[in-house]
């Protein structure tokens, strides 16, 4: 659940963290519809197909929803994700593991703000986040944070939700679209991989940038081959 976060909290809140406080749970008084800020910790999966045409659970999106249904999911997002991703000029938050991200899905915009735990068996994150009401207004409350829009990406997105796991089936132009499993427990994370009839060894603790990265020197391989 989000909740509408009023700038200054949005402010207050990101200077602390940046200055290296990192609040573990921060759940101010929720009656008011501009004080609540939430932190969790999520665990995340991605399975890569070897090929676009070897795995058809992933190349056929309705073999996907028929399944998915089958166990009781539901669907509650499919379109476009557009983000905006900021840093400092110097890089300080690529630097020590954080992500800042500004993403529209559909009608929606959130800050999402990521401190990277580790990614040993799983991703894990500490992960902080709000509803924002005008994207325009956040990107000026950054800037004045000194903060700068360094990247920016877009995917098609199909979501799942079933007993608090997410199941996301994300596809990047020029790349195999990738099942994407979150999760509120490493033991949660795992069986959501064996239900889907996968294999652990054929999941990997990766983010969307490191998929990206994996195809780009799978591609840069082919194109130039070591002699």
């Amino acid at each position: 659940m989000f909740w509408h976060v009023d700038p200054s909290t949005i402010a207050s809140c990101l200077s602390n963290f940046l200055n290296g406080f990192i609040p573990v749970h921060l759940h101010l008084d929720k009656s008011t519809a501009h004080s609540s800020y939430f932190v969790t910790t999520y665990y995340k999966m991605i399975s890569l197909p070897k090929n676009i045409d070897q795995d058809e659970k992933l190349r056929k999106p309705q073999n996907q929803l028929n399944k998915y249904k089958s166990f009781g999911a539901k669907e509650i997002f499919c379109g476009q994700m557009d983000s905006l991703y900021f840093d400092y000029p110097d890089k300080r938050l690529e630097n020590t593991g954080i992500m800042l991200r500004l993403r529209t899905e559909g009608e929606n915009t959130r800050l999402t703000l990521k401190q990277s735990i580790t990614k040993t068996t799983a991703k894990i994150a500490d992960e902080q986040e709000c509803r924002v009401d005008n994207s325009q207004d956040m990107k000026e409350i950054l800037g004045s944070l000194g903060l700068e829009a360094v990247k920016q990406s877009s995917k098609h997105r199909q979501s799942f939700h079933l007993d608090g796991t997410a199941f996301e089936i994300d596809t990047y132009e020029g790349i195999p679209p990738f099942l994407e499993i979150e999760a509120p427990s490493i033991e949660k994370c795992h069986e959501a991989v064996r239900l889907l009839g996968y294999r652990l060894e054929q999941a990997r603790p990766w983010s969307g940038k490191d998929v990206l990265r994996h195809y780009a020197n799978s591609s840069a391989h082919t194109t130039h081959p070591r002699h």
